[in-house]
């Protein structure tokens, strides 16, 4: 493993790892106290970088995982295509990776009962005259 590398950890993980630390903290005001413990003393060691770390730049930043997001999954053109679910899981998780999956699955199992539903309304307006009870 290329520990050094800043892409280790996932931006996903990154974010449950200090969640399960700043969960488990106490926190107190007081800076010099021992448990004077948080976010801003974070940022100013240099500990954490920023207090929203699941933003890996702008929506035009070129190269960045939000922006290959907004155009391949955001986009009301790409309605049709399949989802981009390992960018999907490494940006929010793999509790919403596999809630899209499941979306999506389900999504494309309704589309032949909508056809068969929408035939059989057809024939029933079509022979609502000639049937009778």
């Amino acid at each position: 493993f290329d520990t050094e590398s800043e892409n280790f950890f996932t931006p996903s993980i990154r974010i449950l790892v200090v969640d399960f630390i700043l969960q488990r903290q106490r926190f107190d005001e007081n800076q010099s106290s021992l448990f004077g413990f948080g976010i801003q003393r974070l940022i100013s060691e240099g500990v954490y970088k920023a207090a929203y770390p699941l933003h890996d730049g702008d929506v035009k930043t070129p190269g960045s995982l939000r922006q290959l997001l907004y155009t391949e999954w955001a986009s009301v053109r790409k309605w049709i295509m399949y989802q981009p679910i390992d960018y999907i899981t490494d940006y929010f998780g793999v509790k919403f990776g596999l809630y899209f999956a499941w979306l999506g699955y389900y999504t494309h199992m309704l589309i032949p009962a909508a056809i068969l539903g929408l035939i059989s309304f057809i024939y029933g307006l079509s022979t609502v005259y000639s049937n009778t009870l």
